[in-house]
């Protein structure tokens, strides 16, 4: 990466700017990419950085790995709804966007990947992407000295495939990136390169493709970086994530199983636009993840992240239009109690104290045929009647066991407490709408 040339600015709050512009580089014909053209390829894409302006240095800088050219996963650090989307030089922000950079000591930045989004990059050498995300970390050495490659979903699967494809290596057996995070990546990749085989490169998941385990995407002990994996409640039923939940774990590995949802779609998104469940509504699972991915930032930046927590599984699933199954795998879900709650895993308050079940856990079709066939990353939701809820608990012993629920998660960091009053809030107005 020859250049990294700002072409404007934002002032965000708490001391903090916004650069962006255009990154210029070349990927060398020595590079391996698969479809590189003989002489190499000169390359110009979008980027953009978030970071403090004075005072303090940052302590980590998160380089998101773009969800079709956005950046969702800054977007759910936030709390952003609805978030900014599009290219760095686009995308509009709130000021505000840098309260919880600021709070956590990070720094922020991404840069172009995807061929479709980021005019340089070939259709017929989509690993081009992975020369540029590898090649952006040295450019920003300077702003932060640890570096965490980050990505939700899409961007999770391209985190993996980088790190599968050893593009965290760079000259002079140096990491490119110290830490990376996966929230829904759970070994999943695509063919965007060496991993494509013979077949044609594709930016998202192969139907029928397995999940990468730990120990093949971390087998380079002087480059691999500390690896951190999320995977929601439907991530179990959609993208398999039981096959890397299994056995124990690489020291470098951390894994946090949550009962949310892979994905928070409005209902109009849902069954009218993209059609789940034949465009008959149901109420989705209303568990939000956004506190406790600030947690894993927060331990991430200060190198003391919580120990693992995972769900208890049990059997495959019969393939059916809501378990998206791997020919000849057993590919196991988690165990669930007689609420119809995962067991094990990050026990969010609302699973100890439900107030409906988590039902069906993915909508239909459960699939993966293309990046738009998402239906399975949203989950059902059976509320209970509000005679049951007041027969379970009155709201003063509702709101004191989920006080205690939340003690524990503190003390384990697997929540902050600067998120547990809006909690206890967002608690009390539940159960209000749970008795109406």
């Amino acid at each position: 990466m020859t250049a990294l040339e700002p072409a404007g600015r934002q002032a965000l709050a708490a001391g903090y700017e916004r650069v962006f512009g255009i990154a210029r580089g070349v990927v060398d014909a020595g590079e391996p990419v698969r479809g590189l053209p003989v002489g190499g390829l000169s390359y110009a894409v979008q980027y953009e950085v978030l970071r403090p302006t004075g005072g303090a240095a940052s302590r980590l800088l998160l380089v998101e790995a773009e969800n079709r050219g956005s950046p969702l996963l800054l977007n759910a650090l936030a709390g952003l709804e609805p978030g900014a989307s599009g290219a760095p030089s686009a995308a509009t922000y709130p000021a505000s966007v840098s309260r919880i950079l600021r709070r956590e000591r990070v720094a922020y930045a991404r840069v172009q990947w995807q061929t479709g989004i980021a005019a340089s990059v070939p259709a017929t050498a989509q690993g081009v992407g992975e020369v540029i995300v590898r090649d952006f970390a040295r450019a920003l050495r300077a702003t932060a000295r640890r570096r965490a490659l980050i990505g939700v979903s899409q961007g999770a699967f391209f985190v993996t495939t980088f790190l599968a494809e050893g593009f965290n290596a760079q000259r002079g057996s140096r990491r490119a990136y110290d830490q990376m995070l996966t929230v829904d990546g759970n070994g999943n990749w695509m063919a965007i390169n060496g991993l494509a085989g013979t077949s044609p490169e594709d930016p998202y998941v192969r139907q029928n493709g397995r999940p990468l385990p730990y120990r093949i995407l971390l087998h380079r002990p002087r480059t691999d970086p500390l690896l951190v994996d999320v995977a929601n409640y439907t991530d179990f039923y959609r993208l398999r994530a039981g096959l890397t939940d299994r056995g124990r774990l690489p020291a470098r590995v951390r894994r946090y199983d949550w009962p949310s949802p892979h994905q928070s779609f409005a209902p109009a998104i849902v069954f009218g636009g993209l059609r789940c469940n034949g465009g008959r509504q149901v109420p989705l699972n209303p568990l939000r993840y956004g506190p406790y991915l600030r947690a894993v930032v927060h331990g991430m930046a200060q190198d003391r992240l919580p120990v693992s927590r995972r769900f208890a599984l049990g059997p495959t699933p019969a393939t059916s239009s809501t378990f998206n199954g791997l020919p000849g795998v057993e590919v196991p879900v988690p165990r669930t109690d007689a609420d119809a709650q995962p067991v094990g895993g990050v026990r969010f308050p609302e699973v100890g104290l439900p107030l409906g079940r988590l039902r069906p856990v993915s909508l239909p079709p459960v699939v993966t045929t293309s990046s738009g066939a998402v239906c399975g990353n949203s989950g059902g939701y059976a509320p209970f009647s509000p005679a049951e809820v007041r027969r379970r608990s009155s709201a003063r012993e509702y709101l004191a066991g989920y006080r205690r629920r939340l003690d524990g998660l503190e003390q384990g960091r697997y929540v902050l407490r600067a998120d547990r009053a809006a909690m206890l809030r967002a608690a009390a107005e539940d159960y209000r709408a749970a008795t109406r």
